[in-house]
């Protein structure tokens, strides 16, 4: 993840929850910057998500598959 949009989400985080500032540089050591191609899945289907992921350009497609028919459920 870019530095500046790291930043930017632990200030955003930081308005519901105040964390003295190492608690803030461990969260922030935990973020990394990663690009998915587009067309190409973020998570793969079928597998338990536990990862928090932040868009900072492009759209993502949440959908699934029901009776071979692909569902989308939202953009976001």
């Amino acid at each position: 993840m870019h530095r500046e949009a790291i930043k930017e989400t632990i200030g955003y985080l930081s308005t519901f929850y105040k964390a003295d500032p190492p608690a803030l540089e461990a969260l922030a050591s935990l973020c990394f910057e990663g690009k998915v191609a587009k067309g190409k899945d973020l998570q793969p289907i079928a597998h338990t998500c536990r990862t928090i992921y932040i868009v900072v350009e492009g759209l993502l497609r949440i959908y699934y598959f029901k009776n071979g028919i692909d569902i989308t459920e939202s953009f976001e």
